[in-house]
């Protein structure tokens, strides 16, 4: 059994609502592809075909085009539906349906959603799990837990997703204290060179000292030599 999942039609979805037509043919595609025997058709091709051969379809497909859509994937079955926005809520209508005999297999009639239990995927997932029983897929318990609690796993994944930024955070603030702790011992090293570059500043130069040393030589006596008093009087003599 070969089934193919198209992405529903969107009437009166914003441009920033149209996030939730590609969210639901993505996660009926999931559902089905685990807790089912099915083939299905892989998404991406069914859409690379749908564009090369049906370029005048947009969305709203009549029997005659899903009829059309099998024969170009060789799939037996076409899953689609639609998503209507009203006042207050959305409205889903899904359905499966037999392209070799136009017989309707499986529906899933509109109901009205709110965009919160499209987020949290527990809309889709009741959705697949009556799609798949009405097909003759037996569930187990485990697959219903699954199907019917998505929304505690949404919030698992959603607790793991704060727990990582908390550690972002705890690393960051740890990284920027060790930086601030380096400037400042950085600070205290240069306070420490300045002092001792003002306390040498002080001191004269071994060069200062030299000159001063010869003139004070210069003033000074020859050993031996007489005073210059004594010196005159010889010469008179």
């Amino acid at each position: 059994m070969t089934l193919a999942v198209l992405e529903p039609t969107g009437r009166g979805l914003t441009a920033q609502e149209q996030w939730v037509l590609p969210l639901i043919q993505g996660s009926i595609t999931g559902d089905f592809n685990k807790y089912s025997a099915m083939t299905i058709v892989d998404r991406m091709n069914l859409e690379k075909k749908i564009a090369e051969q049906m370029q005048a379809i947009s969305g709203m497909y009549s029997d005659n085009d899903l009829i059309r859509i099998g024969n170009l994937s060789n799939a037996r079955f076409i899953l689609s539906g639609s998503v209507a926005k009203t006042a207050n809520t959305f409205m889903m209508e899904l359905s499966v349906t037999d392209v070799e005999s136009g017989e309707r297999k499986a529906s899933y009639p509109p109901k009205p959603i709110i965009l919160t239990n499209f987020e949290n995927l527990s809309a889709i997932k009741e959705a697949s799990a009556d799609l798949l029983k009405q097909l003759g897929v037996v569930l187990n318990d485990r697959a219903l837990q699954e199907l019917r609690s998505p929304v505690e796993i949404v919030a698992q994944w959603q607790a793991m997703q704060s727990q990582v930024q908390i550690a972002d955070v705890h690393v960051t603030t740890e990284a920027q204290q060790q930086t601030a702790q380096n400037q400042t011992q950085t600070a205290q090293v240069q306070a420490q060179l300045a002092a001792v570059q003002a306390q040498y500043a002080e001191v004269p130069s071994m060069r200062r000292c030299k000159r001063k040393l010869r003139k004070y030589r210069r003033k000074l006596p020859l050993p031996g030599a007489l005073p210059l008093k004594d010196r005159v009087l010889r010469l008179r003599h």
